[in-house]
């Protein structure tokens, strides 16, 4: 699932397969993925939040998000 250089548009689709593979995703799995920085990762995470694809089942420094 790892690549470099990947284009904006599938990283909603990579998330999402990484996160149904490995039951959770966490900021920094998408920071490592997508070569983001944190910010970077965390906006893209809550856009997959918002838009109902992902939900937040731990807050705080080491949030977790798995597939709804």
């Amino acid at each position: 699932v790892r690549q470099v250089d990947i284009d904006e548009t599938r990283y909603n689709e990579l998330i999402m397969k990484l996160a149904k593979k490995s039951g959770f995703i966490s900021k920094n799995d998408v920071m490592e993925l997508l070569h983001l920085n944190k910010d970077q990762a965390y906006r893209v995470l809550k856009k997959l939040v918002n838009s109902g694809h992902l939900e937040l089942v731990k807050s705080g420094k080491l949030s977790k998000y798995r597939v709804k």
